[in-house]
């Protein structure tokens, strides 16, 4: 548990670089969280499970998405400049992918 604590206020309190949180955490991490709870609620819904349960899978890894969402934010407003500017659209973008996704 305090090794979660860590991790998760190391990350809200800006203290991973900015190019770690974009690269590995929300577009490795968090897309392949994303790939394979989509894949996980197509299977739910292949066979033959409620719809409910398919699209409770599917959002699964909403919290996580905003939370490294919200980091990116924060940290692209403290970083400032173009490189902040270009974090936050893509983070707004990876986002927006990650719920369609």
């Amino acid at each position: 548990m305090r090794r979660l604590k860590r991790h998760v206020l190391q990350r809200w309190e800006g203290a991973i670089p900015l190019r770690v949180l974009i690269i590995r955490d929300m577009l490795i991490l968090g897309t392949l969280l994303n790939v394979l709870t989509t894949i996980a609620s197509l299977i739910v819904l292949g066979s033959g499970a409620s719809a409910w349960i398919g699209f409770a899978v599917f959002l699964l890894p909403l919290p996580y998405n905003l939370f490294i969402f919200l980091c990116v934010w924060r940290v692209a407003g403290q970083v400032g400049g173009i490189w902040g500017n270009l974090s936050s659209i893509l983070a707004a973008v990876w986002l927006a992918c990650a719920a369609i996704l």
